[in-house]
């Protein structure tokens, strides 16, 4: 079978556009700037295998006794490790990517030019499903109330985490158990 020119150029257009797609993949983080400044139409596709968590935020709280003494602050992990097979199947990965979109909606609506007011902030969405994963911690005897705070972590190493949003001290549900 002989090939004519415009076969050849399609099957070398085509080998080309597969190749460039594959290390994309492979190394997505060093070209995606690049790939945004030069595949203006997105003709090669990103598959995030395993996303991060956005903006690499953390979750914290702490405790409030009945004494008005605060705890220290305790993370609450967002992501577990990846493994080669989670690619394929991962139940335990969508309650961490949901706290995780309900983190970035929260930081987005405090971080927005005109935020609204904390009145209003505690009634979003992502404010109410944030509360109620930090609530629904264990709870040691004689907590009275908690406090979360989303905290973005450093870009230099050694540098401290910014302080994205802190909430108030709320008063917690009924106790769950005790850790």
């Amino acid at each position: 079978m002989k090939l004519t020119g415009m076969e050849w150029l399609v099957m070398v257009l085509l080998g080309a556009w597969f190749a460039v797609t594959v290390v994309y993949q492979l190394l997505l983080r060093r070209l995606m700037p690049v790939m945004a400044r030069w595949d203006v139409f997105r003709v090669v596709p990103s598959w995030h295998l395993y996303p991060e968590v956005p903006r690499a935020l953390r979750l914290y709280y702490r405790d409030r006794d009945g004494a008005r003494q605060a705890g220290e602050w305790r993370e609450i992990p967002l992501r577990c490790c990846n493994l080669p097979g989670h690619a394929l199947f991962n139940p335990e990965l969508f309650a961490p990517d949901a706290v995780a979109s309900l983190i970035e909606f929260l930081c987005d609506a405090v971080r927005r030019a005109d935020p609204p007011p904390p009145a209003r902030l505690v009634q979003t969405v992502g404010w109410q499903g944030v509360w109620l994963r930090v609530a629904n911690e264990p709870q040691p005897a004689g907590t009275a109330a908690r406090q979360f705070e989303v905290r973005q972590q450093a870009l230099a190493p050694g540098s401290p985490e910014e302080r994205v949003y802190a909430s108030e001290f709320l008063p917690l549900p009924q106790a769950k158990g005790v850790a």
